[in-house]
C-alpha cells in the first residue's frame, strides 16, 4: 500500500522505513548499458526490486554478492557469463540482445519479495530466446518449496553454492553440443540422464506437471576452494564488478553529499536462530543437518581484498556486509590488527573507512579500541528492541541491558552506532511497543544513534513464521481499505495471518500464495499499527515544523513511526502514557537535529 503526500511517498510494508522522498535521477543511470555479446553461454540475472524512483537514507550501493562470485568463478573457468542488474540496467536492450543471441542457459536468483518481477522476467526470458535452459537458485530457490511446482517454466533448480554446479553444467552442454546448436529439451534429457551416473551436487532437473523432488547438496564446497572464490572475484576480478553503476546512481540520488562504500561480504551466514531469519536455516535445510556452520575469509585474504578494491575505488570506503564481523572474536581481531599494520605501513590508505554489522553481544571495550583504530567509523548492531519479552519471542539471545551497554560501549571507543529495530512483531502489545519506544527515543535523543525501524516482518521460507508454507485465504479481510489488491491469509499450523497476494504464475495458470507481511496477534497492537499508517504524514510534518528538519534522516522516519503509533494508540485508548510518550518523541527529535548541526 503507497500514498503520496507532498513531496513524500508514504508506504506500508513488511521492510523498511515506510517513508521515501521523491527524487530525480537521470534516466541513464537507471538504463544502463549493458554487455551482452553474441557467444554468451549465461546471463545471470538479479533480483528485480524495480527502478528507484525514490530515495531515502536506507539505501547503500550494493551488488549482488553471490552472482558477483560466480559471475568472477565462470570467468576464471573461461565460461562466458554477463551479469545483469534489473534496477540500474537497460533490461529493454538486455532481452532484445537476449533473443538475438540466444544464450544457452539463463540464471536467475529471485528473492521472496522480489518474486513476481522475478517471475515476469523469467517469462520475458522464455519469450525471448524460447531454447534457453532457465535456471534458479540462491536463498530462495533453495528455500522456498514454491519453486518445486514450476516445471515448465523453470528448467533447473540450484541449490547451495551455485559456482561449482553451474561451471558443470555448462561444461555439460558444451560436451553434449559440441558447439553445435542443440534443442533443449534434448539436453534437459541428456543431463537428467547423466546426473543419476555422475551427480551434480544440489541440480534438480524439473519436468512440467511434475513437484520435482529437489536433491540435497552432499556437502558444501571446502575451505580452500571458498578462500579461493573470495579472492578470485574481489581481489583477481574485481573488474568484472557493477559497484560503479551504483556507485554514480548514489552520488546522484544524495547529490554527492553521502559517503559511498563497496560492499562485501568476509563470512556467510549466522549460528543463531532468530525467528525471522533465514541465514542459520539454509544449509541445515539443504545439506539435512542441525547447523549451518559460518564459513570465513581468512584475516590475510580479507587483507587482500581491501588493498585491491581500495586500488580500484579510491573513491570509496568498504562496507563489511556480514551477518556479524564479530561473530568468531579471534578471526575478527586478527583482521583489524592486520588492517592496522597494513595502514600503517603504506599498504592501505590511511584515511580509508570501514562500516560492518553485528550482534550487540558480539561488543566489548577491546574489540571496540580496535574497530575505532582500524578506521571503522559506524556499526550496525540489531538490538531489535528494548523490551525482553519481544526479545524472548524473537529468540535473540541478549537483552535489553546488553543492547543498551554495546551501545554505550561503542560511544565511548568513538564509534558511531546505527541501531536496527523490528517495531511490531507478531506478538507486540501495547506494553511492549511502549517499552521499546521509550528506548529508541534514549536511543535517538540522548545517544544520537542512527536508529532504523522495520515494521512488519516477512514469513520468509524456512523460518518459524512460514511453518511448513500452508497458507489459507480467509475469507473476512477488514484491511481492504489498507491494502489495496491484497488478500488475507492464515497458517492453520501456526496460528499466524498474513496481509500479502496470490501469485498468479505465467505460462503454468497456477497461483501461489505469497504472504507479505506478518500481523500482529494482540487485536489492540494490530489496530494501532495498521492505522498508523494514516497519521504518518501529519507526525513527519509536525515533527520537521518543532524540530527544524528538512532530510528524513533514518532516525528521523524512526521517530516518525513512533510518533504515527502513539497517536493511534491514544485514539484507540485514551491512555495518558500515549500523549506522555507523544511528547518525549517530539523532544527527541529536536535533539537530534541539534545534534546534526554541531
Amino acid at each position: 500500500m503507497g500514498e503520496n503526500s507532498g513531496d513524500l511517498k508514504i508506504f506500508l510494508e513488511s521492510q523498511g522505513g515506510g517513508i521515501k522522498e521523491a527524487c530525480y535521477i537521470p534516466e541513464n543511470l537507471l538504463y544502463q548499458d549493458v554487455d551482452i555479446k553474441p557467444d554468451s553461454e549465461i546471463i545471470l540475472i538479479g533480483p528485480d526490486g524495480g527502478k528507484r524512483r525514490e530515495k531515502d537514507d536506507y539505501f547503500i550501493p550494493n551488488l549482488h554478492n553471490g552472482l558477483f562470485r560466480i559471475h568472477a568463478f565462470l570467468y576464471e573457468n573461461q565460461k562466458k557469463s554477463t551479469l545483469l542488474n534489473c534496477d540500474v540496467d537497460n533490461m529493454s536492450d538486455a532481452w532484445e540482445k537476449i533473443a538475438r543471441y540466444n544464450p544457452p542457459f539463463i540464471g536467475f536468483s529471485p528473492y521472496y519479495d522480489t518474486m513476481v518481477n522475478d517471475l515476469k522476467n523469467i517469462e520475458k526470458a522464455i519469450d525471448s530466446s524460447p531454447n534457453s535452459v532457465i535456471i534458479v537458485g540462491g536463498f530462495e530457490a533453495s528455500l522456498n518449496d514454491q519453486w518445486r511446482k514450476l516445471g515448465g517454466l523453470i528448467d533447473i533448480i540450484v541449490r547451495g553454492e551455485g559456482e561449482a554446479p553451474l561451471n558443470e553444467i555448462i561444461q555439460r552442454y558444451k560436451n553434449f553440443s559440441q558447439d553445435k546448436d542443440v534443442d533443449k529439451k534434448e539436453f534437459l534429457d541428456y543431463l537428467k540422464e547423466s546426473i543419476k551416473t555422475e551427480d551434480i551436487s544440489g541440480v534438480s532437473v524439473l519436468e512440467k506437471g511434475k513437484i520435482a523432488g529437489l536433491r540435497c547438496m552432499k556437502e558444501r564446497i571446502d575451505e580452500g576452494e571458498y578462500q579461493k572464490i573470495n579472492l578470485n572475484a574481489f581481489q583477481k576480478h574485481l573488474e568484472l564488478s557493477p559497484i560503479k553503476k551504483y556507485w554514480e546512481l548514489s552520488r546522484a540520488m544524495f547529490g554527492g553529499k553521502k559517503d559511498s562504500y563497496f560492499r562485501f561480504v568476509t563470512s556467510d551466514h549466522c549460528p543463531y536462530k532468530c525467528i525471522f531469519c533465514q541465514s542459520s536455516q539454509q544449509y541445515s535445510a539443504i545439506l539435512g543437518k542441525k547447523s549451518s556452520p559460518v564459513r570465513c575469509v581468512a584475516p590475510e585474504n580479507i587483507i587482500e581484498i581491501i588493498k585491491s578494491v581500495s586500488a580500484k575505488y579510491p573513491e570509496m570506503d568498504i562496507y563489511v556486509d556480514d551477518d556479524n564481523f564479530l561473530v568468531k572474536n579471534s578471526r575478527a581481531k586478527k583482521t583489524l590488527e592486520m588492517i592496522i599494520e597494513s595502514k600503517s605501513a603504506g599498504e592501505i590508505r590511511r584515511d580509508l573507512n570501514f562500516q560492518c554489522r553485528a550482534r550487540t553481544d558480539s561488543i566489548t571495550p577491546e574489540i571496540c579500541g580496535l574497530l575505532k583504530k582500524a578506521g571503522f567509523k559506524i556499526v550496525s548492531v540489531g538490538s531489535e528492541s528494548y523490551s525482553m519479552k519481544e526479545l524472548l519471542y524473537m529468540k535473540k539471545k541478549t537483552t535489553p541491558e546488553k543492547n543498551l551497554k554495546a551501545v554505550k560501549t561503542l560511544l565511548k571507543n568513538g564509534l558511531d552506532v546505527a541501531e536496527d529495530f523490528l517495531l511490531y512483531t507478531p506478538e507486540v502489545t501495547a506494553d511492549t511497543f511502549y517499552e521499546n519506544a521509550r528506548g529508541i527515543c534514549r536511543s535517538v535523543g540522548k545517544f544520537g544513534t542512527d536508529s532504523s525501524v522495520n515494521l512488519f516482518l516477512s514469513p520468509l521460507p524456512s523460518t518459524e513464521l512460514w511453518g511448513e508454507g500452508c497458507f489459507e485465504k480467509t475469507a473476512d479481510f477488514p484491511y481492504k481499505n489498507l491494502f489495496k489488491d491484497k488478500i488475507m491469509f492464515r497458517n492453520p499450523n501456526n496460528g499466524y495471518e498474513y496481509i500479502g497476494t496470490e501469485i498468479e504464475v505465467p505460462k503454468l495458470g497456477i497461483r501461489l500464495p505469497h504472504p507479505e507481511m506478518v500481523l500482529v496477534r494482540d487485536q489492540l497492537m494490530r489496530e494501532a499499527s495498521l492505522n498508523a499508517i494514516t497519521y504518518l504524514s501529519e507526525s513527519v510534518e509536525s515533527l520537521r515544523k518543532i524540530s527544524g528538519n528538512t532530510k528524513l534522516s533514518r532516525s528521523f522516519v524512526t521517530l516518525s513511526h513512533l510518533s504515527a503509533t502513539s497517536k493511534a494508540l491514544y485514539n484507540l485508548t485514551k491512555e495518558s502514557r500515549w500523549k506522555k510518550l507523544e511528547l518525549k518523541i517530539k523532544k527527541s527529535a529536536v535533539k537530534l537535529e541539534k545534534k546534526k548541526r554541531q
